[in-house]
């Protein structure tokens, strides 16, 4: 898996302290602090349920930390949502999960489903790991 950089979006209109926390978090995330990134993500969504990237990069947060079943729950979130920017790139780092969990066989299917799926951003890297995981 590769590292995850930080690029945050503003597509709806949030109140003025959903954006402070937004950016409490992403100062946190930027920093290494994904404790504090998780708790200011978190209360993101307590505030905007629908705020799909703060429910993406709290995933990232929990993946950085070692927690990746919490991390697999936000990525199953932002997949279920249906309609964001984040989807694609919750199935690849939601196979990681898998893998690091060691749900061999569900992380399998995640990643052949997007191997397969032709417009997808991490295509080949999935069928690369895929490859290697057959050997």
């Amino acid at each position: 898996m590769k590292p995850y950089e930080l690029v945050l979006t503003n597509r709806s209109v949030d109140n003025d302290y959903v954006k402070l926390l937004m950016g409490r978090a992403q100062e946190h995330f930027l920093k290494g602090e994904f404790e504090a990134a998780i708790d200011n993500f978190d209360e993101v969504l307590v505030l905007n349920s629908n705020k799909m990237e703060a429910d993406f990069y709290m995933g990232v947060s929990n993946m950085e930390i070692d927690q990746h079943k919490e991390a697999s729950k936000s990525f199953i979130r932002v997949i279920k949502q249906d309609d964001n920017l984040y989807i694609q790139k919750a199935e690849w780092f939601l196979a990681g999960c898998l893998l690091a969990m060691d749900e061999t066989d569900q992380a399998r299917r995640k990643l052949a489903s997007i191997a397969s799926s032709s417009n997808h951003y991490y295509m080949d890297d999935a069928a690369k790991i895929l490859k290697r995981m057959k050997r």
